[in-house]
């Protein structure tokens, strides 16, 4: 195991990518983990960008503004100012340098003994439905209590809440941790075919892994009337799973349960996890539990196949980028055991799309991405996460909006608890301009994954609609919660010039520049192009003077381009831009439709051709307080 690694006043775990400086705990993302980890193996050097790129992002296509944002929120996590750094120095026109002083510690990390440990969440999980397996376990001991006790919602008629807390690992080995984690999404997709109960969102409670909170504030945090919590560990030859139901409110033991399991008995995970599922949903809501039987799908994958998808499902959980590749082997390998074992398809298409770099790759692979996803419907139609990974890429890169449309639905039929389907029908339903169908989606995500509410959707869906204080107001509610990201200040910079507030709106940018890493001329030339004609004069500025291709709030170029020339006034090179960026098939243009930046064009013949090249609503779908 790597040791943990101290940079200046803060301990990087790296197994974890989290940095803690007494009580202080963040977490780094795969990507800006990677940065700070290239920065310090040349600690005290300098880094070009070029470097970084090689380094970071190998074999994939990313321009520097990548760099820019993982720079910034590396700072930000470290606590670093980019005029006054501590930590990383910028170096105009080359690249970066880590200047703080680095060491390794004096012992390696050593396994955690909770049961609570964070991992970075690198892709939306798929719950996995269908999946019954013949078992083999040897069930150990039983329930605390005789009959199961429904967990009481207090003063509500809304059905309990019940949230799988990550399965501890104590002996910290490979093969128990893979164990450990398809247990865990096993149940959670188990629980979501009951009835009569409302499962926590398994990237929700995921991130409680090695937190060292206790199970009263976690259960606040979730709103949750009932916690699961467990560990795995090895006995000889064979794995142990404890694991018990905790009563929220009164943080009594309800219901526990002992499985021990050979090595060789793993094909067991699943069909054990639904049976527990289905007395866990019986000791949170009694007769109010019942088990749809939609979900399920009859086939039975033999042991190696199994064994592989697990492999495969715990490398997409891992930080490094040799994971997604390996994770591709491992899938592959699943299905040559078993050929028509749906969930592995599915996990494959995930694991491709993760080893890919950018939109044109994606678009290059989409006839193997789509064969992948349909052959896994073809052997489980109602299979939630395909119809979730088809829906966006036929929404995201093929345009075909009716067709995406029937596999969100599907998608949520499947499993009406799948969080992330929730909040990517949203965005389908903001682009088509159903504003009130998007707002109603992104609330069951947020019910369901609470951990979104830090995501400022709700407020860019207010924005869309115009409903500008309304968006202001929910943006301000998430900003105590955290420090201000570049896309809390991004979405506020747009709200407040779509106010009128160009002074506060302006000062938002700024920050935003300075994150950037803008240089003093740079910002100082900003000013005064703001203080000659406001926004207009600032945008003019970037478009025509500075020619910004970065993306700094406004999406790549040429949209970005188009965007400033918008507000700018010059209407006519904006839609030259718009045009190019439909040659290109930017994803950003998909929201043109309804976002209040394009409403000056709105009338204009060549916008409507735009609109109808792209398939988007045409009229009746901007609400009458748009600009």
């Amino acid at each position: 195991m790597q040791n943990p690694i101290y940079i200046g006043n803060w301990l990087l775990d790296v197994h974890e990518g989290t940095l803690v400086d007494g009580d202080v705990a963040r977490r780094l993302d795969h990507t800006p983990l990677q940065l700070l980890l290239c920065l310090i193996r040349h600690a005290g050097e300098d880094v070009s960008k070029q470097q970084l790129l090689d380094e970071v992002w190998p074999r994939k296509v990313v321009t520097e503004d990548a760099i820019s944002v993982a720079i910034s929120q590396v700072r930000r996590a470290l606590g670093d100012n980019a005029r006054r750094p501590a930590y990383i120095k910028t170096l105009p026109g080359y690249g970066y340098r880590l200047i703080a002083a680095v060491a390794e510690a004096s012992s390696p990390r050593q396994p955690r003994t909770g049961w609570h440990w964070r991992v970075p969440v690198l892709l939306s999980l798929s719950l996995l439905l269908g999946v019954t397996l013949a078992a083999s376990w040897w069930l150990i001991s039983g329930k605390v209590t005789s009959t199961p006790v429904p967990v009481e919602t207090a003063g509500s008629s809304a059905p309990p809440v019940i949230a799988v807390l990550p399965i501890g690992n104590p002996g910290g080995d490979a093969d128990s941790a893979a164990l450990a984690e398809g247990f865990a999404e096993y149940l959670v997709a188990g629980l979501a075919r009951h009835t009569g109960i409302r499962v926590i969102s398994h990237t929700s409670s995921m991130v409680y892994r090695d937190t060292g909170k206790k199970l009263p504030e976690i259960a606040e945090e979730l709103h949750a009337s009932a916690l699961v919590e467990g560990s795995v560990v090895r006995r000889g030859e064979q794995i142990e799973f404890s694991l018990r139901l905790i009563d929220s409110a009164s943080d009594h033991l309800r219901w526990s349960k002992v499985l021990l399991m050979d090595k060789a008995g793993r094909n067991a995970l699943a069909n054990t996890a639904e049976e527990v599922a289905t007395q866990l949903a019986a000791a949170v809501a009694g007769e109010k539990a019942s088990l749809q039987e939609a979900g399920r799908a009859p086939y039975l994958p033999p042991e190696k196949a199994l064994a592989h998808y697990q492999l495969g499902r715990y490398l997409l959980l891992q930080a490094e980028p040799e994971h997604g590749r390996r994770a591709v082997t491992a899938f592959e390998q699943a299905l040559v055991a078993a050929p028509d074992f749906a969930p592995a398809y599915v996990g494959l298409a995930q694991a491709r799309i993760r080893s890919l770099g950018d939109d044109s790759e994606v678009r290059r692979a989409l006839p193997e991405l789509r064969q992948l996803l349909e052959k896994a419907l073809q052997l489980n139609p109602v299979l939630a996460d395909a119809h979730l990974e088809l829906a966006n890429l036929v929404f995201l890169y093929e345009w075909d909006f009716p067709s995406a449309e029937r596999h969100f639905k599907s998608a949520l039929a499947s499993n009406p608890s799948h969080g992330l389907a929730h909040f990517h029908y949203s965005q389908f339903l903001l682009a088509m301009g159903r504003f009130d169908e998007a707002m109603h989606e992104v609330r069951a995500y947020r019910t369901l994954d609470p951990f979104s509410y830090s995501v400022p959707s709700v407020a860019w869906i207010y924005n869309m609609m115009g409903a500008y204080p309304q968006a202001l107001a929910e943006l301000d509610k998430r900003m105590p919660l955290q420090q201000p990201s570049l896309v809390h200040l991004w979405s506020r910079q747009a709200i407040l010039e779509n106010m009128g507030r160009e002074e506060e709106s302006f000062r938002a940018y700024l920050q935003v520049l300075a994150e950037m890493d803008y240089g003093e001329r740079e910002l100082a030339a900003a000013e005064r192009a703001f203080a000659e004609s406001g926004l207009r004069g600032f945008y003019r500025w970037l478009a025509f003077e500075k020619r910004e291709l970065r993306n700094i709030g406004q999406y790549q170029a040429p949209l970005s381009l188009a965007r400033y020339a918008v507000a700018a006034g010059e209407q006519e090179r904006a839609l030259e831009w718009l045009q190019q960026a439909l040659q290109a098939r930017q994803l950003e243009l998909l929201w043109v439709a309804v976002d209040p930046k394009y409403a000056p064009l709105r009338g204009r013949p060549e916008f409507t051709a735009l609109l109808r090249q792209i398939g988007l609503p045409q009229g009746g779908s901007y609400p009458s307080n748009h600009p």
